[in-house]
């Protein structure tokens, strides 16, 4: 079968385990046979619209997070300049927010199917290793809005409906590979609203110092909130590294 049946029937497998659900209770919720729905997830056979929607009722998502595989893109459609360039992939650092040990998240950028469409973005929030992303502690789903100082992401938390996270991010033209920002979300262990520093970059960091050094609160950031009461994103944390 194609790439894209191959992508749907992999999306149902994910949305089925985040649930809990066996093969044998989808095929009971949407009234087919076990061997049917394991040839869905297979991507050995496609499914009709009535059945789609069936099945994304079933796993509570929407149909477009079961077809979100990439389209060819109109050619006349561009990304702003800045350091969110380019559809694919970059890499998030940010440090946990009780033992302050650094981890690992990807954002996933896609192009709009047509002009009127939005950016789309996954992202995948402390993820084990960048060879399966979908092996995350959270995955989201979101929207993408550019401007020339500034990029925006939306993101629902696709397990917990009501949890949003949202990402301001520097699109920096003065540092090679590197950009930063913050991150709105949920604390997983304060269950309350949390904002922590982030650094994104094209590649893979290895000098994980670095990167603490650059993700910890220092004296003079506590400072501008007793000045100011807002939280300050700087370029000044960016003279620390000459990329």
């Amino acid at each position: 079968m194609s790439h894209i049946t191959k992508h749907l029937g992999s999306r149902i497998r994910f949305y089925r385990k985040i649930l809990g659900l066996t093969i044998d209770d989808l095929a009971d919720a949407i009234h087919k046979s076990k061997s049917t729905v394991s040839k869905y997830e297979a991507g050995l056979v496609g499914l009709d619209i009535d059945t789609l929607f069936d099945i994304a009722g079933a796993l509570q998502v929407s149909v477009n997070q079961l077809i979100d595989c990439p389209e060819p893109s109109p050619q006349n459609i561009f990304i702003s300049k800045g350091f969110f360039s380019q559809p694919g992939i970059y890499y998030m650092y940010h440090l946990e927010n009780t033992s302050g040990s650094l981890l690992n998240s990807v954002i996933k950028i896609h192009l709009p199917s047509s002009e009127k469409a939005d950016y789309t973005a996954e992202f995948f929030n402390h993820v084990d290793s960048y060879d399966n992303l979908y092996r995350c502690q959270y995955y989201y789903h979101g929207t993408v809005t550019f401007s020339d100082l500034y990029t925006n992401f939306i993101f629902d938390n696709q397990t917990n409906a009501s949890e949003k996270a949202f990402i301001l991010a520097v699109n920096s033209l003065k540092n090679n590979g590197l950009s930063h920002g913050l991150v709105l979300g949920i604390s997983s262990s304060y269950l309350v609203p949390t904002t922590y520093k982030a650094v994104f970059s094209r590649s893979p960091l290895e000098d994980k110092a670095f990167l603490v050094h650059m993700l910890q609160f220092t004296k003079a950031d506590i400072a501008q909130i007793k000045r100011h009461h807002v939280l300050l994103l700087s370029d000044s944390l960016f003279a620390l590294r000459n990329t």
